[in-house]
């Protein structure tokens, strides 16, 4: 079992209207399942977030609104998987060939049910991923985390373990910073 903890960070600059957010949560691999929960501290109210849904379902576009994202590298591929978790309960979970390349659904998963929490000061999401379908049991994952944050005012704020480059890039390996 490999467990570790996170706390995402802003991409500069950050718009005064997201002041005291926190992003912070665990990512733990069990046998053949990896499990992620992310708490959101947002305790004045200050971001949009979706209702859920009556009947959650994969959708495309999440990251236009609030969602939560995480990204699976398995160690010496070119290859890796985007997950999208909305607060609604909507999901999705993309693979990709090679950087930002070859952008496809991926079927080996067909439903993703996840558990969103929303309390007075934030919301926590957490989820549980069957690796069988995908990979290997034993092989070693890089594993990033992000968000991307709308505030009530229709601003967005993105969010990542690091920020590599002079734009925000969730796809870039090096913000990958997590083995599991």
């Amino acid at each position: 079992m490999n467990r570790a903890t996170f706390c995402l960070v802003p991409f500069a600059p950050l718009a005064a209207s997201f002041a005291g957010i926190r992003l912070s949560g665990t990512a733990e691999r069990r046998a053949g399942e990896l499990a992620i929960r992310f708490r959101l501290h947002d305790p004045a109210g200050l971001l949009l977030v979706p209702p859920p849904a009556p009947r959650p379902s994969r959708q495309h576009g999440l990251w236009e609104a609030t969602c939560f994202e995480f990204f699976l590298a398995p160690a010496g591929e070119d290859g890796y998987w985007e997950c999208n978790l909305a607060p609604s309960g909507d999901w999705n979970l993309f693979v990709f060939n090679g950087y930002r390349a070859g952008m496809a659904e991926e079927k080996k998963i067909g439903q993703l049910p996840f558990a969103v929490q929303q309390g007075e000061n934030g919301l926590a999401i957490e989820v549980e991923l069957d690796l069988r379908p995908l990979l290997a049991a034993g092989i070693p994952l890089a594993l990033g985390l992000s968000a991307v944050l709308l505030d009530q005012k229709g601003e967005k704020s993105y969010w990542a373990l690091a920020h590599t480059s002079n734009r925000p890039d969730f796809h870039d390996r090096r913000s990958f910073l997590l083995t599991l």
